[in-house]
């Protein structure tokens, strides 16, 4: 969570690098909930850079990761960061659930 917060205090020049370290590090814990924070920070940040595809790519695992968990809040943030940038708009687990 450190490279996390540490890419979001970061200049542009040196964040990337720090959203990358904070998801690869994550990745190998079992706190699920950060994990897919990261993906929705460095998703929103790559946004503001203007690299959709590759926003949309991150915002896509965060959204399923975040709706997956129950984190209504957040999957509704990461939704609105995907029509943002154009993207795929997954359903949520609440709509696949009802079919």
């Amino acid at each position: 969570m450190l490279a996390r917060s540490r890419a979001l205090l970061a200049p542009d020049s040196g964040a990337e690098a720090l959203y990358r370290e904070a998801i690869a590090h994550l990745t190998r814990t079992s706190v699920r909930t950060e994990l897919a924070r990261a993906h929705l920070l460095y998703g929103e940040w790559l946004r503001r850079q203007r690299r959709r595809s590759h926003a949309g790519a991150q915002l896509r695992t965060a959204y399923r990761m975040l709706d997956g968990m129950g984190a209504a809040g957040f999957a509704r943030r990461t939704r609105a960061e995907l029509l943002a940038v154009g993207g795929h708009l997954p359903r949520p687990a609440s709509w696949r659930a009802r079919t």
